[in-house]
């Protein structure tokens, strides 16, 4: 069995096979590597470079964002959706666990944020 390739020149069988060994490595070599490096980063998380002044609408869950925006009164920047991370010192954990929707997974979601952040929640 022989193929044409574009430049008109026969590629035999045993070409083809070659080839083809070279890109079955190639992909375990790929798999290999990817393997690596989300072991490697499964440690970092994703809320290492925040800070006071970041937007709680780029860090947060929609959940937990909406929660707040509706049972907190809660300044935003220029009155749309930007409201900075030190805002969350105004929330009360234990109104937090009344509202609705708000389970332990999003309760857990915002104390990890302000923990990264360094804010304090109120009790």
């Amino acid at each position: 069995m022989t193929l044409i390739s574009k430049r008109n020149k026969m590629i035999t069988y045993k070409e083809y096979k070659a080839a083809l060994k070279i890109v079955e490595d190639y992909k375990i070599q790929l798999d290999e590597t990817i393997k690596q490096v989300n072991k490697e980063t499964k440690g970092i998380n994703k809320f290492v470079a925040i800070d006071k002044d970041s937007d709680l609408f780029k860090v947060a869950s929609v959940r937990l964002y909406n929660i707040l925006r509706a049972n907190f009164k809660l300044e935003t920047v220029d009155g749309c959706w930007s409201i900075k991370l030190s805002e969350l010192s105004k929330v009360s954990i234990s109104k937090l666990k009344e509202c609705r929707h708000c389970g332990t997974k999003t309760i857990d979601e915002l104390l990890e944020i302000c923990r990264h952040a360094n804010i304090q929640l109120q009790d």
